[in-house]
């Protein structure tokens, strides 16, 4: 985990997370500096994630095929008539 560190009259840290540098700083004390840096990673952290096999193992038909399954269940459900 990085450390924060002293910068001018303030704290600040740099972090790397899934291939992102972030540079943060103005904090008042390493406390808030540390709290702040921990909800970066939790936000950072909860990137999406890819369908499927991902982007690069993904036909464009076989994505555009689970696009359609999955587009046409949600307007055939919304247009059922009695």
């Amino acid at each position: 985990m990085a450390k924060p560190y002293r910068e001018g009259l303030g704290w600040s840290f740099r972090l790397r997370m899934r291939g992102q540098d972030v540079y943060r700083s103005g904090y008042p004390t390493e406390a808030a500096a540390v709290k702040a840096q921990a909800e970066l990673r939790v936000e950072l952290g909860q990137g999406g994630k890819a369908s499927g096999q991902g982007p690069f193992q993904t036909s464009l038909a076989a994505a555009f095929l689970k696009y359609a399954e999955e587009r046409l269940r949600q307007l055939d459900n919304g247009n059922k008539r009695i």
